[in-house]
């Protein structure tokens, strides 16, 4: 018995590990999950923000980085509409442009069908777009947002005849901005140095997991509100968010993580009954 499992054919073990990736995400367990301040943080502040209080999501990211960043990003807009909060989208990224507005209109329909509330494009949020210039553009936006964007990208209108921008000049009239960035520009070469720092406005971001070890810092120095980090930090947000209100489902970060979650334990298990096999059947080769 000992010399079949040390034998064991490995495509019995990638079978097993194909059913622990792919069963979770098709029934979508519910794991316990554990909060990082870095997330609840972004969480709470939204929760305390009154309706009407306007939100700048920059989608700072591409296919390549969706699968961590996109959850969040439908998360917290979900969260951002739930709240009766304006949103104001623009891009650094001009992969990211087509991700923001698919974000906005799928948060949208969730809301509709969980709470019979719709939202306005032009006075519930608008989609300013992609433009090249990374600091530069962060440096415009906070003297003036029509300066660095006349025209929407959807109905290519002014932005000053939109409802939603009544009343909102520069970076010092939101009251936070949320950076989702996979790399540079983004948080750590823009929004935090060249945004936040000169202008003074709540920061919270969103970023892969192997970008976080640098931005950290940036909490310690309260120059970010908060911070989700890769697909925890977006399972995080998505499992914050449907505590909060229950008729919001989990979204495909939560079923990521406990894919990968079980996923390692085969792996682990796997890894204790061959070294247990290995070492039984040496002691008995050599009495």
């Amino acid at each position: 018995m000992l010399e079949k499992i040390s034998n064991l054919d490995r495509r019995i073990i990638f079978l097993f590990i194909a059913f622990a990736v792919a069963l979770p995400l098709i029934f979508k367990p519910k794991l316990p999950m554990s909060y990082t301040p870095a997330v609840r943080n972004i969480f709470e502040f939204v929760e305390n923000l009154e309706p009407g209080s306007v939100v700048v999501v920059s989608g700072d990211y591409d296919p390549g980085s969706m699968p961590e960043l996109y959850p969040m990003n439908l998360a917290i807009v979900r969260h951002l509409l739930k709240k009766d909060l304006k949103i104001i989208t623009m891009n650094l990224w001009a992969p990211g442009a087509p991700l923001s507005e698919q974000a906005i209109f799928e948060a949208a329909e969730d809301l509709k069908a969980a709470y019979g509330v719709e939202k306005t494009y032009g006075e519930d949020f608008i989609f300013l777009g992609y433009k090249v210039g990374g600091p530069v553009v962060i440096d415009q936006l906070g003297n003036d947002i029509a300066t660095a964007y006349p025209l929407d990208t959807r109905e290519a209108k002014p932005i000053k005849d939109f409802p939603l921008m009544k009343g909102i000049t520069n970076l010092k009239d939101v009251d936070l901005v949320v950076s989702l960035a996979a790399g540079s520009p983004g948080m750590a070469d823009s929004w935090v140095p060249v945004g936040q720092t000169r202008y003074n406005f709540p920061l919270a971001g969103g970023c892969t997991a192997v970008s976080a070890p640098e931005l950290y810092p940036f909490l310690d120095t309260g120059q970010l509100t908060g911070l989700m980090a890769g697909l925890k930090g977006a399972a995080e947000y998505e499992n914050l968010l449907a505590q909060k209100y229950p008729k919001f489902e989990l979204g495909s970060a939560s079923a990521g993580m406990a894919s990968q979650s079980i996923a390692h334990i085969v792996i682990v298990i796997f890894i204790i009954i061959g070294n247990v096999a290995f070492f039984m059947t040496r002691n008995q080769s050599n009495p």
